[in-house]
């Protein structure tokens, strides 16, 4: 199981015109803290901060202010694990194969 992340929480961003727009009001509201933000679908955001107090506090709440909009940052369960079955895959492949196809976007 991969390690928890205890600084990035996942914010949607519908109310924002633009990405640029979200980041900067995420700049302007917590400065330097905001270490990064990767956008995501769905309108979606992944913000990770400088210290764990961020997220805990955020996922507590359930939601931020960023100057007058108010932001969900929902809290989700860890992922579940599953099997996959791949066809079409040359069954005498190795894991270490398997896992950089896929990784290289099945090319």
């Amino acid at each position: 199981m991969p390690p928890q992340n205890n600084l990035t929480v996942i914010i949607t961003t519908s109310s924002f015109s633009s990405h640029a727009d979200t980041v900067s009001a995420l700049t302007r509201q917590y400065g330097q803290d905001v270490v990064a933000v990767q956008v995501c679908l769905g309108s979606s955001a992944r913000v990770t901060f400088s210290t764990s107090v961020f997220k805990s506090t955020l996922e507590t709440v359930g939601s931020m202010e960023l100057g007058d909009v108010q932001v969900q940052v929902p809290v989700f369960q860890p992922a579940v694990n599953i099997n996959l079955l791949v066809y079409d895959f040359p069954f005498e492949s190795s894991d270490q194969e398997i896992t950089k196809y896929f990784e290289s976007g099945c090319r």
